[in-house]
């Protein structure tokens, strides 16, 4: 028989409630750390501003401790939000209500993060995957692609996901909430979404993932010759 033809046992049955509680569960979990690691943050802080002002301090040492606590008091609040909002999201599909906020509108976590983001440019260089990568967070890269596909390709991969997963989620639904999604990135304030100006826009809608693949090597091959 053709692997293609062998029937799949169907998946056990998601109990939403339950897969909730383990979210919160975890993300209580994760907060607790958070505040143990911003009390000892701050801790450090104090002894830095200590020694600054007894002139024993690098001003460079001065700023990595900085960089920590705001670091440190980002990822607390992100945890907040996400702990906030674990009763509005589903826990299974990823589907919100209209009074869902993500953690990335936030201004406060975004610019401590920043500069953590900023800190991984170092040789033999990286890939970088993110909304605002080619404009906020790496504006001088050297090979910049904006991929997208349409709102109903992104849900209909998205629905495609979810099955595989034996979870239900409605077509129509999805695309919605990603066109919402991107609505509101775009307009957001902080770091809106849209392609740097030297980025290479490829709309994958019709493209298979070797395509895509091919496509991005075929740039970067351009700018460095010297990748294979």
């Amino acid at each position: 028989m053709h692997p293609r033809n062998v029937l799949r046992p169907a998946a056990p049955a998601v109990d939403v409630e339950t897969k909730r509680e383990e979210l919160a569960r975890g993300i209580r979990a994760e907060l607790a750390q958070a505040e143990a690691s911003l009390e000892e943050a701050r801790a450090r802080w104090r002894r830095v501003e200590t020694l600054r002002a007894e002139g024993v301090m690098a001003e460079q040492d001065v700023d990595a401790a900085r960089a920590a606590d705001r670091i440190a008091e980002a990822r607390l609040e992100a945890l907040r939000t996400r702990l906030s909002f674990t009763r509005i999201q589903s826990p299974v599909s990823g589907v919100v209500t209209a009074r869902h906020v993500e953690v990335g509108d936030l201004a406060s976590p975004r610019a401590a993060l920043l500069e953590l983001q900023k800190s991984f440019r170092r040789p033999p260089g990286l890939v970088a995957d993110g909304r605002d990568m080619g404009t906020v967070v790496f504006p001088a890269a050297g090979v910049k692609v904006f991929l997208t596909a349409s709102a109903e390709e992104r849900a209909r991969r998205r629905h495609k996901q979810l099955k595989e997963k034996g979870l239900t989620a409605n077509l129509a639904g999805l695309s919605q909430e990603i066109l919402e999604r991107d609505r509101r990135d775009s307009a957001r304030s902080v770091a809106p979404l849209r392609p740097a100006a030297d980025a290479l826009v490829i709309d994958s809608s019709g493209l298979t993932i070797d395509e895509v693949v091919d496509r991005v090597l075929g740039l970067a091959r351009g700018k460095f010759p010297a990748i294979r």
